[in-house]
Parts: structure tokens; C-alpha cells; sequence
């Protein structure tokens, strides 16, 4: 099965974006704070600190400092489809309904599928058609860069 999760989405965020060092990426946090709003922003710090504090007696493979990690599929469409970021991203798809649709048919497959909630089998066939779909201009976006 083709898995499209929120990693893909954070690695096209980054990839697009290309923000190096920490004063970019503080310049980035209030970015996105303003984007998704300051109760998802609250939501994104919280996640943070909770994943801080369930791993005490080992070394985190994740960037604590990457804000990224710790946001939500939909914050990350959100993100994306923000006026001041959609230039970024506007040249992969049609207009932001169609990322919205694809957002609008993955995240609830991914939901249930995450809290080992039964999808019905026509959601989840249509999520697994968004997901090529999307991967597919991933990839398209991946060789023109090269």
C-alpha cells in the first residue's frame, strides 16, 4: 500500500521552503503561528513538550526545534494553503480546492487508521487513489528540480 502521511507533507514543506539556521527558523515559527492561529499553535507546543517528556531516559530523534515535527496533517494543509505561503506551493496544484480535496480524503483515513478505528472500504480506496495522486506530483515536482 503507497502511504502518504504528514511526513510527506512536512518534507514538502521543507523542501520547498529551504529555511537553514535558527534565526530562519524562528522567522518560520512565527510564521506558521500566525497560519494555523494560536489555539493550533497551542496545540503544536503542547505535542512538542509531550514528546519531550515520554522519551526521559533517551536521546530524541527528533528536532525539538523543528516545529513541523509536531503539527497535524491539517495544520500542514492549513500552513500551506495560507495567503502568504500558497506561492510556495500554488505551481503543484490546480488551486487550493484541490489541495484541500486531497487534505479533505486523506486525513480522516489516516485518523481512524491511527486510533485503530474500522474505515470503511470505499474511504479508504479513495484515500488510497488521493495518495497516488499526490505522490505523483511529489515525484513530477522532484524531477524538475533536478
Amino acid at each position: 500500500m503507497i502511504k502518504v502521511n504528514r511526513n510527506t507533507f512536512v518534507e514538502l514543506y521543507t523542501a520547498t521552503i529551504r529555511l537553514p539556521g535558527m534565526a530562519l527558523l524562528q522567522q518560520a515559527d512565527s510564521h506558521i503561528r500566525l497560519a494555523i492561529g494560536e489555539d493550533a499553535w497551542s496545540k503544536v507546543i503542547e505535542n512538542r513538550n509531550k514528546y519531550a517528556k515520554s522519551y526521559p531516559r533517551s536521546q530524541l530523534t527528533v528536532d525539538m526545534h523543528e516545529v513541523l515535527n509536531f503539527t497535524y496533517l491539517g495544520q500542514l494543509g492549513q500552513l500551506m494553503m495560507w495567503n502568504k505561503s500558497w506561492d510556495l506551493f500554488k505551481h503543484l496544484f490546480r488551486d487550493k480546492r484541490e489541495l484541500e480535496d486531497f487534505i479533505r480524503d486523506i486525513v480522516p483515513v489516516r485518523n481512524d487508521g491511527a486510533h485503530f478505528r474500522a474505515v470503511p472500504e470505499q474511504e479508504l480506496n479513495r484515500c488510497r487513489v488521493r495518495c497516488i495522486d499526490l505522490l505523483t506530483i511529489l515525484e513530477r515536482n522532484q524531477q524538475s528540480n533536478f
